[in-house]
């Protein structure tokens, strides 16, 4: 049996465009200590 795992680039692309987006609209909530998962990071 074959596995087809879906990990490309493009996938992983738009992944982090829908997670930028929900940091947008979470806005000032969203409020990371860390600074490489701060929105400008992103």
């Amino acid at each position: 049996m074959t596995i087809i795992s879906d990990t490309s680039h493009a996938k992983n692309v738009t992944n982090l465009e829908s997670l930028i987006s929900a940091v947008i609209t979470i806005g000032s909530a969203y409020n990371p200590s860390k600074d490489s998962i701060k929105l400008s990071a992103l």
